[in-house]
């Protein structure tokens, strides 16, 4: 009987101490694994890191140093207005963009030139657009093709009723600009034949005299119906 006592014990003993033994392993595993994860952190989430870093130091800077320069000028209050068109023209034609500012079609008669020189925008030019108070408006304000330089802007005006169009072209020479040429296009529905008139008239007037009433009186206009076959190229109708 004591004998067999005496092996229950043992056993009882045995097997605790077995059980400790591998409760101590356990706790062994899981330190490593926490130094192992302190020392070794993830490198997923440093590539995540790095990645997002590297996205927001790419910008469009180019785009963002022009919007900037419009932003801290003058030109800033007539971006949003529906009563002017602001078209992109290398004016100067010293390789940048600068902007032409005009009164849209029906909205007036004011021209303005913005020259970009790589830290600002400035006003170099107020002037007016060549519509007309109850004659032509405003098409369109556009750049010449680089094949038509010195002039480097055309500005598109007609008449609303009938066939009565003229492109006015402006250059840039001496550090200014000038009212180059007008090319005039009419024809008259009372000719059979449908003859169209194109008509080109030199004009070379400064810009900036433009809105001085006696200077705008002299830009040549239309010449005289009688005259139209001597002065003017004829273009078949259909």
């Amino acid at each position: 009987m004591t004998n067999v006592l005496t092996r229950r014990v043992l056993d009882f003993l045995l097997i605790g101490l077995l059980f400790g033994l591998g409760a101590c392993q356990g706790s062994a595993d899981s330190g490593r694994n926490a130094v192992a994860e302190i020392s070794h952190p993830k490198i997923k989430d440093n590539k995540s890191s790095v990645a997002s870093t590297s996205d927001a130091t790419v910008a469009p800077v180019k785009t963002g140093r022009v919007h900037a320069l419009v932003e801290d000028s003058a030109l800033r209050k007539y971006v949003d207005d529906s009563a002017y068109v602001i078209v992109e023209v290398d004016l100067n034609l010293d390789g940048r963009l600068d902007r032409v500012v005009s009164s849209a079609e029906n909205a007036g008669n004011t021209l303005l030139f913005f020259i970009n020189d790589g830290a600002k925008f400035y006003q170099a030019l107020t002037s007016i657009n060549l519509t007309e108070d109850g004659g032509r408006v405003l098409r369109s304000v556009s750049p010449t093709p680089t094949n038509l330089h010195p002039e480097v802007l055309k500005i598109e005006t007609y008449f609303p009723q009938g066939e009565d169009e003229a492109v006015h072209y402006i250059r840039y020479a001496d550090g200014g600009w000038q009212l180059s040429r007008t090319v005039y296009s009419v024809s008259d529905w009372r000719d059979h034949d449908g003859i169209r008139y194109v008509c080109e008239v030199s004009q070379d007037l400064p810009m900036a005299d433009l809105p001085k009433p006696d200077v705008s009186a002299r830009i040549k206009q239309l010449p005289e119906e009688e005259k139209r076959r001597n002065q003017c190229a004829e273009k078949s109708g259909g």
